[in-house]
């Protein structure tokens, strides 16, 4: 095998593994010396393609569930939900993401640039937190109760800046708060300067899979334009959640 060859053996190792895989089991599999495995986790670990536990066992790592969830997205999505999202840029005026969960975070899996001077940090395939982010707690205010409060329970509730909600007992008081508007803001909790607004996307069976949201600098999306900008990703996240196939 060639390096590449090499290289993706390990990929579908890795993905293959329940819970981790050791260097030794990985080398088996993959059929290489253990340093020629070691290196090629190596590689994959600094692109987050693979995370090790601090046991010597390797798991499956951000990048390679962003970049599967990305081919999900495609296939699953369909050119609706891109429309939908280039719809709400035009309609706002804002960058908007598209979100999926995984586990206790977020990935993004579309973004659509606001025409403006300067760009959001944020990228396809980026991670994000639940607990801090309009994505985040627009699928947790509408998952089962017993859920949402395992999620937060053990999850790092970490102070991103100084708005940001850091106890359970907060964020679920504004998960109530979500649900009877029907929309989640993120003021300034996740990125100083920045507020969002962002609400849940649904399966076909009713599950909150994911979310769709608006960004913008707290100076173009102030308070009092926050309830229409609320009411046009609902609209949109509608539209997303009809594409697959959620009841109406």
């Amino acid at each position: 095998m060639n390096a590449i060859e090499k290289t993706l053996s390990m990929l579908e190792a890795i993905a293959a593994s329940d819970g981790g895989s050791s260097l030794a089991v990985l080398s088996s599999r993959v059929g290489v010396p253990k340093p020629t495995a070691h290196r090629i986790l190596q590689v994959l670990a600094e692109g987050n393609y693979v995370v090790p536990d601090g046991a010597g066992s390797y798991q499956a790592g951000p990048a390679l569930v962003a970049l599967a969830g990305n081919v999900f997205v495609g296939l699953q999505f369909t050119k609706p939900a891109r429309a939908a999202v280039l719809d709400l840029r035009e309609k706002t005026g804002h960058t908007v993401h598209l979100a999926m969960r995984n586990g206790d975070r977020a990935i993004y899996v579309d973004k659509a640039e606001a025409d403006r001077p300067f760009q959001m940090v944020s990228r396809v395939g980026m991670s994000i937190p639940l607990h801090c982010t309009s994505i985040g707690k627009a699928i947790m205010a509408f998952l089962p109760t017993a859920e949402t409060t395992s999620l937060l329970s053990s999850a790092d509730l970490e102070r991103r800046t100084p708005h940001t909600l850091t106890t359970v007992e907060e964020v679920l008081a504004d998960l109530e708060s979500i649900r009877q508007r029907g929309y989640a803001i993120d003021n300034e909790e996740n990125e100083a300067g920045v507020r969002c607004v962002g609400a849940p996307i649904y399966n076909s069976l009713g599950d909150p899979v994911g979310a769709v949201s608006i960004s913008a600098l707290t100076f173009l999306l102030s308070p009092d334009k926050v309830d229409e900008a609320g009411q046009a990703v609902r609209a949109a996240a509608a539209t997303i959640s009809a594409t697959l196939g959620m009841p109406q």
